[in-house]
């Protein structure tokens, strides 16, 4: 039986991999920031690169999609089986504002989603632009705490707009550009997170990115939901993520019909939702969660479905306040900080 030394040793070494995690998958090097800088770029569209992994290889990373996939193993799942499970792509265009975000801390770098919601503001996730720190909870049990002590200053922004192909049904061309700005987090953000990395309290997971520069005018914002989430509502989350089967971070922009579990309560402010069918791309932290009716896309939240479990959205209608404060100073100009 392994000795007490042995245990804490390995307790040590799992709490220092969850505080190497920021909870949103790295990617490329951020660009150089460059004052006003926008980068433009034509993709060939988005693709699916799928890398077969062998029954031996280590699945552990996604969660449990072979109960709720109707049981299937993990190794066996067809193709579009497995495109159904990441979301269905964004091919028609649909929601063009949820964007790609990144950002680096020191040596850290992240990559998560986001969502237009002005000409010069984007929404994120806070644990998508800050980073974790050690905590001690009552009786010295270790946790995580994500607050804004240490933020990035800056971030990228990538806009991605398809345009379908003609005689195609499933791919499309693609027009991205990168825009620069500075991060601005919520001043209520805290998250505490147990030794496992699930959430034990949220409140404010929200940041802003005061763009340099404004969007292009034809690039559709979505606006914010003037109705919180209700009990067992469906709302789309959209964004780019990480396929935790075939290991790798996609920018193609997918969505997927979540239902509302549990609404926002006092000192909590997220909304929990059940995912579909053991949703894989769990990278789309920090994308828009919405209410998609007959009078458009309204914004209901922001994903966190990276940052442990449960799956939730952060609720923007309970972070109203802030948020239209962050809208009027980026319309006025500034004054940027």
């Amino acid at each position: 039986m392994p000795s007490s030394r042995v245990l804490l040793a390995a307790a040590s070494l799992a709490f220092t991999a969850l505080m190497a995690c920021d909870g949103c998958k790295s990617a490329s090097q951020l660009p150089p920031t460059a004052a006003g800088a926008v980068e433009r770029t034509r993709d060939a569209g988005p693709t699916y690169q799928a890398t077969k992994r062998s029954s031996s290889e280590n699945e552990s990373g996604a969660g449990d999609l072979s109960d709720a996939a109707d049981g299937e193993s993990l190794v066996h799942v067809t193709e579009a089986r497995r495109l159904l499970l990441a979301g269905e792509l964004d091919k028609e265009n649909r929601y063009p504002f949820a964007v790609i975000v990144r950002s680096r801390l020191g040596a850290e770098e992240k990559t998560c989603s986001g969502a237009l919601i002005d000409r010069r503001v984007v929404l994120t996730a806070g644990h998508c632009v800050c980073s974790r720190h050690a905590a001690a909870l009552p009786g010295d049990r270790p946790s995580l705490r994500i607050d804004g002590t240490a933020c990035a200053k800056a971030a990228s922004v990538k806009t991605i707009a398809y345009s379908p192909i003609r005689g195609s049904d499933h791919m499309a061309n693609s027009r991205s550009d990168i825009y620069f700005g500075t991060v601005r987090p919520h001043p209520g953000l805290e998250v505490t997170l147990d030794a496992q990395g699930d959430v034990m309290s949220s409140n404010a997971d929200l940041a802003v990115i005061l763009l340099d520069k404004p969007v292009a005018e034809e690039l559709r914002r979505v606006r914010l939901a003037e109705q919180e989430a209700r009990p067992a509502e469906s709302l789309l989350i959209i964004g780019q993520g990480y396929d935790e089967i075939d290991a790798f971070y996609s920018e193609d922009r997918r969505f997927s019909s979540n239902t509302v579990t549990k609404l926002p309560t006092p000192g909590d402010d997220r909304v929990l939702v059940r995912q579909p069918d053991g949703h894989m791309y769990k990278g789309d932290s920090g994308g828009p969660c919405i209410r998609d009716g007959a009078r458009g896309a309204t914004l209901v939240g922001i994903s966190s479905r990276n940052l442990g479990t449960p799956a939730a959205c952060t609720s923007t209608y309970v972070n109203q306040g802030w948020l239209r404060e962050e809208l009027h100073r980026a319309q006025q100009g500034g004054p940027r900080r």
